[in-house]
């Protein structure tokens, strides 16, 4: 099924970019509702889509359309922080300042460089560095 509303489209882009990134050796991802599986590897990645309200611009027709697509680098603690450090600049840079996707008629922007967060643990043995990538998208 391929997106048509505002909110898929823009969900549809920023996925699809991610899903564009290769590492070496590559690393699975845990989409946004869909079943990883037990087997877990050791490294992978995480993402989630965090909507936040649609505000209306001024007097006008525009509507703005926001979020955050938050990729967490998941990890196991023995492996020590670099590896994921590296892997969080690398999603980062990816998604960085200035970076423009169109899909269905919308631009998607981002128009602030990614965050990357100290790691936390995760609860299920992992430890996680969150990456934050701020989009939006203005819509008739």
């Amino acid at each position: 099924m391929s997106a048509v509303g505002t909110d898929a489209l823009i969900s549809e882009a920023l996925l699809t970019r991610l899903a564009a990134l290769t590492f070496s050796p590559a690393l699975q991802v845990a989409w946004p509702n869909k079943t990883f599986g037990p087997d877990k590897p050791d490294t992978y990645l995480q993402a989630s889509l965090l909507r936040a309200e649609t505000q209306g611009i001024g007097i006008s027709a525009w509507n703005e359309h926001a979020g955050i697509l938050q990729v967490d680098v998941l990890y196991k603690p023995a492996d020590g922080e670099i590896k994921p450090l590296n892997i969080a600049d690398a999603v980062a840079a990816w998604f960085g300042r200035g970076t423009r996707l169109r899909n269905g008629g919308l631009t998607i922007f981002v128009d602030d460089p990614p965050a990357i967060a100290s790691s936390m643990p995760n609860g299920d043995g992992y430890l996680k560095i969150p990456v934050s990538i701020r989009y939006r998208s203005f819509v008739r």
